[in-house]
C-alpha cells in the first residue's frame, strides 16, 4: 500500500516530425545518454525492460518496466513495480505543422516509510522533476540536431543526383 504518490507533468515542443520523435522515444536505450539518473536499460522483450537508476546515498535501484500501451506516433504507457516504489508514466505525441509536442505524465507511489521521508526531502530541492527537465532538453536538442542533419544529407544527395527537392 502506498504511503504517498508524487506526480509531475512535462511538455516539450520538438522541431521534428512526429515519426522521428516517436522512434527516438521508443528506443529506451537512448535514455541513459540524456538523463543522468538512469544508469542502464536492458530490453527483455517487446513489452518489458530492466532499468537500473541511481538513488540517493550512492545506491542503485533495479526494476522491470512493462509497456502496457504503444500506439505508433501517438502514445507510450508503462508501469513498473519495486518493493519500495511503484511508478507509472505516459508519453503523448501530437504533431502540429512539422513540430511535435511531447507530454510526459509521470507518477511514483512510495511504499516504504524511510524512502517516503527521503523523497519528500529531495522533492523540496526539485528532485526528480529538475532532473527530467534537464534530460528532456538534451533529448529535444539531440532529436532536432539529428533530424536537421538527416534532412541536410537527404537534400545533398538529391542535389548530387541532379534532382533538387523543394
Amino acid at each position: 500500500m502506498a504511503i504517498d504518490t508524487i506526480s509531475f507533468k512535462k511538455t516539450l515542443v520538438i522541431n521534428a516530425p512526429v515519426q522521428d520523435v516517436f522512434l527516438f522515444w521508443s528506443d529506451f536505450h537512448n535514455f541513459p545518454k540524456f538523463i543522468w539518473l538512469i544508469e542502464s536499460v536492458e530490453i527483455l522483450d517487446q513489452e518489458r525492460s530492466r532499468w537500473i537508476v541511481k538513488a540517493p546515498m550512492d545506491r542503485k535501484v533495479k526494476f522491470d518496466s512493462v509497456m502496457s500501451t504503444k500506439v505508433e506516433n501517438k502514445s507510450i504507457v508503462w508501469e513498473s513495480h519495486h518493493h519500495a516504489v511503484d511508478s507509472r508514466g505516459k508519453l503523448l505525441f501530437s504533431e502540429n505543422q512539422g513540430t511535435t509536442t511531447v507530454e510526459l505524465v509521470f507518477s511514483y507511489s512510495i511504499k516504504v516509510s524511510w524512502v517516503h521521508k527521503l523523497a519528500k526531502l529531495m522533492n523540496r530541492f526539485g528532485f526528480p522533476s529538475l532532473t527530467f527537465d534537464e534530460g528532456l532538453q538534451r533529448i529535444k536538442q539531440e532529436i532536432e540536431t539529428t533530424c536537421a542533419s538527416s534532412e541536410r544529407s537527404r537534400l545533398q544527395a538529391s542535389l548530387e543526383q541532379g534532382k533538387p527537392e523543394y
